[in-house]
């Protein structure tokens, strides 16, 4: 998930070199697609057209290689990512494949630069954050027809991944991460709270709960706090909005900024901002940027992070104490919300090999990739079987109990992404004008308005 909190700054891959003879795809946006769907099923094919109309084609007519490439991310913490297209490049050695390196947290205007030169790779990824927009400009093939006649086992995806993926009812990826949000996985010190006398957390647990705790484990004497939870982007306050059973945007289209409309909304922030202005059981401003790296230094006796994080809390912590980790506690009424965060590898819309680019996207969210790259890696996979895989689960079953919880059917999760598309500019805005409230060093109602109106002026701006 895209690092956007202070916790998060340090976070921030089978087979096959047949082509899919299928209908020709429509791209994202009907101006760049070079002939449209059909809207309806086409009639069954006699047995001589359908032999050639879904049976695959041969991978090229080219007696020399195909030349194709892929964008992963830079950096050595996704090391599956070319892992597993070069096990796929092995496998068809019909392919010259080109891999490059590219920052996740530029790839938006990175993909955006790329499609105007006409540079895109032929696979690419991008965060669901971004990708409708992506889309809206036509810059991906949706692969609807593609799934149909070669299934990549869709019902082990997580349902709100596959939700993600889509733009206006059509596929445009296949996921291959899932988070449930950056500050709603909560590590804590298990050898302060039994010097504190307190009681451990459970899944359990609910925002009074948590308020208890933290206060209790804060020793301003030694420079502990309970927590360091900060909403760093919009979605991570909606995280929690939702488990008070309200939402930063307005259901269900995501088209009003409601921080200071919804009384459920405001009801949880308010919950967030006493945390620091009111019980002094978290960081100010100057503290948490001066500290350093707190959980592992024990300077928190808790932080709220994601499970993207968790291997590398192991690491990072190692023997210096003895620590759990328990999803963010639950709202009033019993709700826990969620984000549901979304990666996802996408086809350029004009790729000339658009059947190997779908078998390469295969083979990088295929269960023995996202195995490998979640026990190595600490990437969150999107298919349901291996967060729940018993390898992955051997030592401490955090990963089974959040999936239990993102599949109950009960809390909401859909990504609020603006109707209007302005993600950028809204995240920009809340980072720019939102934390002198949840700082504490600014009036609860004067803040909170000052949010609403930056923000809702962005919401009410056309779709670019």
């Amino acid at each position: 998930m895209k690092n956007a909190t202070i916790s998060r700054r340090r976070l921030l891959t089978s087979m096959g070199v047949l082509a899919l003879a299928v209908p020709v795809l429509q791209a994202c946006s009907s101006a760049s697609a070079p002939a449209a769907a059909p809207t309806a099923a086409p009639a069954q094919p006699t047995a001589a057209k359908a032999a050639a109309t879904t049976q695959p084609a041969q991978a090229s007519t080219s007696s020399g290689p195909i030349n194709m490439t892929l964008a992963v991310y830079a950096g050595a913490n996704r090391d599956w990512m070319p892992r597993y297209a070069k096990d796929w490049n092995t496998k068809n050695p019909n392919v010259k494949l080109s891999i490059a390196q590219i920052d996740y947290g530029t790839m938006d205007k990175k993909s955006l630069a790329e499609f105007a030169s006409g540079t895109m790779q032929d696979v690419l990824f991008s965060g669901c954050k971004w990708m409708a927009y992506n889309c809206k400009k036509g810059m991906f093939l949706a692969i609807d027809d593609y799934v149909k006649q070669k299934d990549p086992g869709m019902d082990d995806f997580l349902a709100a991944t596959i939700a993600d993926s889509k733009y206006s009812g059509k596929l445009y990826g296949l996921p291959f991460e899932f988070n449930s949000g950056n500050i709603n996985v909560i590590y804590y010190n298990k050898d302060m709270v039994q010097a504190k006398g307190a009681t451990e957390p459970t899944d359990d647990w609910n925002s009074d709960d948590f308020t208890k705790f933290v206060t209790k484990l804060t020793d301003s004497s030694k420079g502990i706090w309970g927590t360091d939870i900060f909403p760093g982007s919009y979605y991570d306050l909606g995280c929690y909005a939702r488990s008070f059973g309200g939402d930063v945007l307005a259901l269900p289209n995501f088209d009003k900024f409601t921080l200071a409309t919804d009384p459920k909304t405001v009801q949880a922030t308010q919950w967030m901002v006493d945390l620091r202005a009111k019980y002094k059981a978290a960081p100010n401003r100057a503290e948490a940027q001066n500290a350093g790296p707190m959980f592992p230094s024990q300077k928190l006796a808790s932080t709220g992070s994601c499970i993207c994080s968790f291997t590398s809390q192991k690491q990072s912590v190692a023997t210096k104490f003895n620590w759990g980790v328990v999803l963010g506690p639950k709202g009033p009424d019993g709700g826990r919300g969620y984000d549901s965060f979304a990666a996802i590898w996408n086809m350029y819309a004009k790729t000339k090999y658009p059947g190997q680019s779908y078998d390469l996207m295969m083979a990088l969210t295929s269960k023995e990739a996202a195995t490998w790259a979640v026990l190595n890696d600490d990437q969150p996979p999107a298919r349901a079987s291996v967060w729940r895989d018993p390898q992955l689960n051997k030592d401490n079953n955090i990963y089974q109990r959040l999936a239990d919880w993102v599949t109950n059917g009960k809390d909401q999760g859909p990504f609020p992404i603006p109707s209007n598309l302005r993600f950028s500019e809204l995240q920009d805005k809340w980072a720019n004008v939102s934390p002198a409230l949840f700082y504490g060093e600014v009036d609860f109602n004067t803040g909170l308005q000052s949010i609403q109106q930056a923000c809702a002026a962005i919401m009410a701006e056309p779709a670019p």
